[in-house]
């Protein structure tokens, strides 16, 4: 199931749209993984500091957080699609020309992403697994039905927004998820 979280784009989009579409957005998807790569793996290490001290995860020092790593993100996602525009402008034939409308999208998926992957590592440092699989299943939920709507007429860029709006989706649940947090909290 991990793989299909991670792939579900890549799966399903030889099934609703061409081969050629499939491999335009495999390229323009992993260079613009490279956004969520960095800061997934530093929120790894921080995990066991944070359960260590979770008490002290505030509504500030997560907001702190939340911003760095925005700022971060778009830095990230601002020059990858800077250098993947370039590569697919000067280096790839003109049959990728159609990959660059995917950059823009797939960096917006990126910064959601890592997002809502601070809302999932904090989830999971405060003991509250049920709260972390409900942002990423909703993100997923959210892409997939939403890939059969987009991608059969509107092909890689249907499945671009499609998984914007999953990324949306898991950042909207962790809000709620951790503004319900602070109101049992503080009640």
């Amino acid at each position: 199931m991990t793989v299909f979280l991670q792939k579900a784009d890549r799966l399903l989009l030889p099934l609703l749209a061409t081969a050629a579409e499939l491999g335009r957005y495999a390229f323009v998807s992993s260079i613009m993984e490279l956004v969520v790569w960095p800061v997934s793996q530093w929120l790894d290490t921080q995990l066991r500091r944070w359960r260590d001290v979770s008490g002290s995860l505030s509504r500030r020092s997560v907001s702190r957080l939340l911003l760095r790593v925005l700022l971060a993100a778009t830095a990230f996602a601002s020059a990858t699609g800077v250098l993947a525009l370039l590569y697919i402008t000067l280096v790839l034939p003109s049959d990728y020309a159609p990959a660059r409308l995917l950059i823009l999208p797939l960096g917006l998926y990126g910064v959601l992403k890592v997002l809502s992957r601070v809302f999932v590592a904090v989830q999971v440092a405060r003991m509250r697994s049920a709260a972390a699989t409900a942002i990423e299943l909703s993100g997923l939920l959210a892409s997939v039905a939403l890939f059969f709507v987009l991608t059969p007429t509107h092909g890689a860029i249907g499945t671009a927004l499609s998984m914007v709006a999953g990324g949306a989706a898991s950042l909207g649940v962790a809000s709620l998820l951790s503004l319900n947090f602070r109101q049992k909290k503080a009640g």
